[in-house]
């Protein structure tokens, strides 16, 4: 008994090792389309959004892309060894977290509040895959 639950255990962090190791392998072209998009969204609202808002709403992106890119090249130092992919999913899953605020607060720092709320469902429809669409199921 104790035998096949070791295998079963084995098995199941051989294939979230390999869940890991996918997810980080297409990090670095998620962050290029994340900052691009973040650039197009910023460029469309330039003549009606103060400048100091989108601004620092770039500033956000570009942290959770920085961060994400400083992470991956971390992810890359173990990534021949034996890592602890518990952690590096955890980690991954965080930051997914935060890259989905950071695109939802979109919604209330980049679109002026005197202006149609028509465009709400657009930004929190197309922020999932900055944030957890891709990155939460991804895991289970």
């Amino acid at each position: 008994m104790n035998n096949e639950m070791e295998k079963c255990r084995a098995f199941k962090d051989n294939i979230l090792r390999e869940q890991v190791k996918l997810a980080f392998r297409h990090l670095p072209t998620m962050q290029i389309a994340s900052f691009l998009v973040a650039l197009v969204l910023c460029y469309v609202v330039r003549d009606i959004v103060r400048h100091v808002n989108i601004i620092a709403w770039l500033l956000m992106i570009l942290t959770i892309v920085v961060g994400r890119i400083v992470l991956y090249y971390r992810f890359c130092k173990v990534l021949e060894g034996s890592f602890a992919c518990e952690y590096w999913k955890n980690v991954y899953l965080i930051l997914a977290l935060i890259s989905g605020i950071f695109w939802g607060l979109s919604t209330f720092i980049i679109f002026p509040l005197r202006q149609s709320r028509a465009h709400i469902p657009f930004c929190s429809r197309n922020s999932q895959p900055f944030g957890g669409y891709y990155g939460i199921p991804f895991f289970h």
